[in-house]
């Protein structure tokens, strides 16, 4: 049988706890072994004969050196047999893990499609929808007017002709390029930057008008849509409301059971605490933030 996310990060919990046992037995074996001398002193018997000093290692000392050596390999034996324990664990753990981030992320893609199509169908059967498309064209397009517009004055202005000085000048230079001189031209590009002036207003103005237009054709379009949305998202509510309010409950249940215990028994901590800080309580006599948010949606016209 296929194993869910739950059961996934159950078992990588009880591998998690196992890995930690295991480092904590290794860290308290290598204390141990830390605390074993290297040697000990030997017990000597010292006696002169014939004037030489001869030291004597007696049994006992052989004994306790051999007894200390032992343990150090038996040490050493427990601390390898537990670390050759720990990587597979480890090993375990990051490939469930692997396994819950797939689940999560086919979960993730499954939901987004899900509402991906449920906002596409939405979309596409609202009427308003070519009405904001219209709008938000003409007004991409009067933008596009405005700035080639305010580009090609700011160019005339930013580089005003240069009048020549005598006719005789000017005689040359419509010889040499075969275009009017400056001094001939002053009244066509003053002509032409009076109409660009008028050209900007009358763009910026424009814009402005279609920009609340099209603000507004988006507000009405946008409300068609969530409108047509309103069974996904009156699901989703109906989910949250029903969830909560069984977290809620259950969330008194531990609370009534803990007080009744300490009652009963005379100190409620010595039972852990069951509840989750996120969770409010429900109280008779107050209206939590809980209930707030159920007079909200049912304002909104949702049957919760």
């Amino acid at each position: 049988m296929k194993r869910t996310e739950l059961d996934l990060d159950r078992e990588i919990l009880r591998l998690v706890d196992e890995r930690m046992a295991l480092q904590a037995q290794v860290a308290d074996l290598d204390r141990e072994l830390q605390l074993i001398p290297t040697s000990s002193p030997l017990e000597t018997a010292i006696s002169l004969s014939e004037g030489q000093l001869r030291i004597a290692v007696t049994d006992k000392s052989r004994l306790k050196t051999a007894t200390r050596e032992k343990r150090i390999s038996d040490l050493k034996s427990q601390i390898g047999e537990r670390k050759s324990r720990i990587k597979p664990l480890a090993d375990q753990i990051n490939q469930l893990q692997a396994e819950v981030a797939k689940l999560r992320a086919d979960s993730e893609a499954k939901r987004h499609g899900r509402y991906l199509s449920a906002v596409r169908v939405a979309v596409e059967a609202s009427p308003l929808r070519q009405a904001y498309r219209e709008a938000a064209d003409r007004l991409a397009n009067l933008r596009k007017q405005l700035v080639n517009t305010q580009s090609e004055l700011d160019r005339i202005q930013a580089n005003p002709p240069k009048a020549a000085d005598t006719a005789e000048e000017r005689a040359q230079t419509l010889v040499k390029t075969g275009q009017l001189p400056a001094a001939e031209m002053e009244a066509t590009v003053e002509a032409r930057t009076r109409v660009l002036i008028s050209r900007v207003r009358t763009l910026e103005r424009a814009v402005a008008i279609l920009e609340g237009q099209a603000l507004q054709a988006g507000r009405e379009f946008r409300t068609d849509v969530v409108e047509r949305l309103r069974p996904a998202m009156e699901g989703i509510v109906q989910a949250i409301a029903a969830g909560y309010a069984q977290a809620r409950e259950a969330a008194l249940d531990a609370t009534v059971l803990r007080a009744t215990f300490g009652a009963q028994c005379g100190d409620p901590d010595a039972m852990p605490s069951l509840t989750y800080r996120a969770i409010q309580v429900a109280n008779p006599n107050q209206h939590s933030g809980f209930d707030f948010w159920l007079d909200a949606q049912r304002r909104a016209g949702f049957a919760v």
